[in-house]
């Protein structure tokens, strides 16, 4: 690049305009000056003013000066003007602005690669301070990989088995199909990468900021802007992952594809994971000049260790199968009577009311008891209701009731227990006989086991009604069980 600057010497009797033109003069060999310190290159920068010429020497030389140089004539320019140097400083700022942007061409900082693993099969290790090396580079870091599956298909997701943290179940239908699709992440975290030194290249700064992770996620990689160190020198570089491992699908541990169907009911399990093996990991670095020169690509190898993904367990429901566990009611019938005994007679007033509280609990038998759990939806009991039938005679106590539930929902596979709660209130007769007579009443209870999720074979939630039906006794040998022989109503 070539710089002309042209004044004109004015000839003045008393020399006061030959002061302002050498104060030009200096101020234009400081522009030319520092227009080659920006630039730093070859090429020759020329200024002519008031007959002088100055040559500024791109390969180290000086400045020289000749007053008897010859003076090159081109447009008229009066060099009067002070706007004649500044318009010079102006244009040096702006070719100095242009060169800088055009010699950088430094990678610029990234953002990490996106995706993550579904929740639902996800494993995970951390090993740190992983090593990946060849005999001039190497780096290290944090090395975190997490591998799952992506589950669908006609199910019913129970959640983690009880016994098996490493267990999910679920239930599926005969002759359905499950898509099953392999997922993992791999992050290397916090890498530090020491390479060689390099001579006679001017190298890119370093990030003030360098979080982003090198990634693969399901086989997707994405170079990465990460600082590095060449030699001594700190600059940046592009990290990226140049080998992928692949996920496996493993059914009752022999490798499969998608989508996994299942043949039989009754409750077949069968058993879906993915797997990474242990691999070979490898990373290739890319290291550039300012300019964008690439300078070096090296490649470096270290072990990756693999995972296996939580185990999910599906079970086949056949056409008759539930969902729902098997029930049975434990009424406290006394073996002599095989009828519920209650002391609903006062001791001390003959006009009081008393109460007796009956539990029943439900005894909850699941379809399914393995290494994972009990097998079985949640549920709540609905539409419960209580009949009472009292005695009819003249001389009977009038009995009322109410029924409750100790739990409104028991969750799938939990080992909860439920009991229904019934109180029983009788108050006295207004007559009273000589002597009390037995007093039998007969208890209805009924209500609906209603599973808390779809069974997905019917797409609809399961019913299941119930009804049960017992006595409840007052005897009239009331001290054979009861706290006094003859209580005051009787007498």
């Amino acid at each position: 690049m070539k710089l002309r600057c042209f004044d004109r010497e004015l000839k003045d009797e008393e020399g006061n305009e030959v002061v302002k033109e050498n104060e030009r003069k200096s101020r234009l060999r400081e522009l030319c000056s520092k227009l080659w310190d920006a630039t730093k290159k070859g090429a020759g920068i020329l200024c002519f003013a008031a007959g002088t010429a100055i040559a500024v020497n791109g390969c180290g030389g000086g400045i020289n000066q000749n007053d008897d140089a010859k003076i090159e004539t081109v447009e008229e320019n009066d060099g009067n003007s002070e706007e004649d140097v500044d318009a010079l400083e102006n244009e040096t700022v702006d070719s100095t602005e242009e060169e800088e942007e055009i010699t950088q061409s430094c990678p610029e900082p990234t953002t990490p690669l996106g995706g993550e693993v579904e929740p639902l099969l996800a494993n995970s290790n951390s090993t740190p301070s992983q090593a990946f090396s060849n005999p001039d580079t190497w780096v290290t870091g944090d090395v975190e990989l997490t591998v799952g599956a992506g589950i669908s298909g006609n199910l019913l997701i129970l959640g983690r088995c009880p016994n098996d943290s490493n267990g999910v179940a679920a239930l599926g239908v005969q002759n359905g199909a499950i898509t099953v699709e392999p997922q993992y992440r791999l992050d290397l975290k916090n890498a530090n990468t020491q390479l060689a030194p390099l001579s006679g290249a001017e190298l890119c700064d370093p990030l003030p900021v360098d979080e982003a992770p090198v990634s693969i996620y399901n086989e997707e990689t994405k170079p990465v802007v990460k600082n590095i160190i060449v030699g001594v020198k700190p600059s940046r570089g592009v990290l990226e992952f140049a080998d992928v491992p692949s996920a496996k699908i493993m059914v009752d541990n022999i490798e499969s594809t998608s989508p996994i169907i299942l043949e039989t009911g009754g409750y077949a399990m069968k058993q879906i994971k993915s797997l990474i093996n242990d691999s070979e990991g490898v990373i290739s670095i890319k290291v550039t000049s300012k300019t964008g020169e690439e300078l070096r690509n090296p490649v470096v190898r270290g072990g990756l260790n693999g995972l296996v993904s939580k185990t999910l367990r599906v079970y086949s429901l056949g056409s008759e199968d539930s969902i729902l566990p098997t029930f049975d009611f434990s009424i406290p019938l006394d073996p002599r009577t095989n009828k519920v005994m209650a002391c609903l007679r006062s001791c001390t007033d003959p006009t009081e009311t008393t109460e007796k509280i009956i539990e029943i609990p439900i005894i909850i038998t699941p379809r399914v008891v393995d290494d994972c759990g009990k097998i079985f939806d949640g549920f709540s009991i609905e539409s419960l209701t209580l009949n009472l039938t009292p005695p009819s005679s003249g001389y009977s106590g009038s009995y009322t009731g109410e029924v409750t539930v100790s739990k409104e929902q028991i969750d799938a596979m939990s080992d909860d227990s439920l009991t229904i709660l019934i109180s029983i209130r009788r108050t006295p007769p207004t007559v009273f006989p000589n002597l009390c007579p037995r007093e039998d009443t007969q208890v209805e209870l009924n209500g609906i086991f209603v599973s808390y999720d779809k069974n997905p074979r019917t797409n609809e939630r399961e019913n299941l009604p119930f009804s049960v039906t017992f006595t409840v006794e007052v005897p009239s040998d009331y001290g054979s069980i009861c706290p006094c022989f003859t209580p005051p109503e009787c007498q």
